[in-house]
């Protein structure tokens, strides 16, 4: 699985996600930082019994979901 994706310009990093997924390979968290945001984010993610995505939530956007 891929553990991070970041984007480069001119040495420095304009976008990097790195991602954490639970034992049955859903995503659970995705940490967002680089010079696109406008603060160093991590997303939570929630799922239900058939591996659905439920819910997100941001550490820096209450109003993220």
């Amino acid at each position: 699985m891929t553990s991070y994706v970041q984007n480069n310009m001119d040495g420095s990093t304009i976008s990097k996600y790195d991602y954490a997924n639970d034992a049955a390979g859903r995503r659970t968290d995705v940490d967002r930082s680089g010079t696109a945001f406008e603060a160093t984010d991590t997303l939570n993610y929630n799922y239900n019994a058939r591996s659905e995505v439920t819910g997100a939530q941001s550490t820096v956007d209450d109003s993220y979901d």
